[in-house]
């Protein structure tokens, strides 16, 4: 093919492949774009799941200390529930032994120690005549010497109302801490509804991640696609515009060596004449000089 049609076809085709090259550029950076953006949707998912699972991981481990609680609680409260039954026990063996002791007894004995107590607190606090004084004497006498064949029925009696006592109280702690029991167990429950959910949420999130994924795989894949003919039209276009320059530096060498033989010549004929001592023209002088310049370059 001759030179001018080679260099036209040369620049025909480079023309082409620099259309090609910014036309595939700008797709690859519309792509880019898009495959960049879904790469930031799936990290925030992605973050966003990290977050959730760290909160249910939180709230696992609340709801397993307020187990902890509740079993702890429960034992204690079974231990109060235990010594209640204990103490009811007790109070039937009394209920029992004041039944049996009491056969017979005409009086009350927890009557009869009240009305011992309340003559002699009348004695201590009124002012009583000489004969009312000993005839309150004598009848507070008369009552302790009865009270006293009923003693042991009292005795009965008083540790009963202790062991009530002790039952109502272990009663209300029992209750106490079944309460506390209700509240933590109630506790447990919302931690583990919010596990529930938050385990839901993430499935969805995991849904949309995947989704997102694929469309960034999408785009990456588009992208790759690009960048390979992106390298080949580059890559070609080079080869050319490589082939291009070596021709231009070859003219350029031809072109300067055929310069330096005109000058060469001009000197040769500007320096015969100057020999001859003949008239130098304009372009003598400039090739004299030319010549000159030369020679200095090559010594530099």
């Amino acid at each position: 093919m001759p030179l001018i049609k080679m260099e036209e076809k040369n620049k025909k085709d480079l023309k082409a492949y620099d259309q090609e090259i910014a036309g595939l550029k700008e797709v690859y950076n519309k792509l880019y774009i898009e495959k960049e953006s879904w790469a930031k949707k799936k990290s925030e998912i992605g973050q966003k799941i990290s977050e959730i699972i760290t909160e249910i991981k939180r709230m696992k481990q609340s709801r397993r200390s307020y187990n902890k609680l509740i079993q702890d609680l429960k034992k204690e409260r079974d231990k109060k529930n235990a010594l209640v039954k204990e103490h009811i026990d007790k109070i039937k063996e009394l209920e029992k032994k004041k039944k049996d002791m009491s056969r017979g007894l005409k009086v009350n004995p927890m009557a009869l120690k009240r009305e011992i107590d309340n003559l002699n607190t009348k004695m201590e606090t009124e002012v009583l005549s000489m004969n009312k004084e000993k005839a309150l004497m004598k009848k507070i006498k008369a009552l302790k010497k009865e009270y006293g064949k009923v003693a042991e029925v009292v005795k009965v009696l008083e540790e009963a109302e202790k062991v009530e006592k002790i039952i109502k109280e272990k009663r209300k702690d029992a209750k106490e801490i079944h309460d506390k029991v209700q509240e933590m167990a109630k506790k447990s429950e919302e931690r583990h509804q919010n596990v529930l959910e938050m385990a839901k949420k993430v499935d969805e999130l995991r849904e949309q991640e995947e989704a997102v994924a694929k469309q960034f795989q999408k785009k990456k894949e588009e992208c790759a696609v690009l960048e390979k003919k992106l390298k080949i039209n580059l890559e070609k276009a080079t080869e050319i515009k490589g082939r291009e320059r070596k021709k231009r530096q070859a003219k350029k060498r031809v072109a300067e060596k055929k310069a330096q033989e005109t000058i060469k010549a001009k000197s040769q004929e500007a320096e015969e004449k100057l020999k001859k001592r003949q008239k130098l023209t304009t372009e003598d002088l400039l090739a004299l000089q030319a010549k000159e310049d030369r020679d200095t370059k090559k010594k530099k």
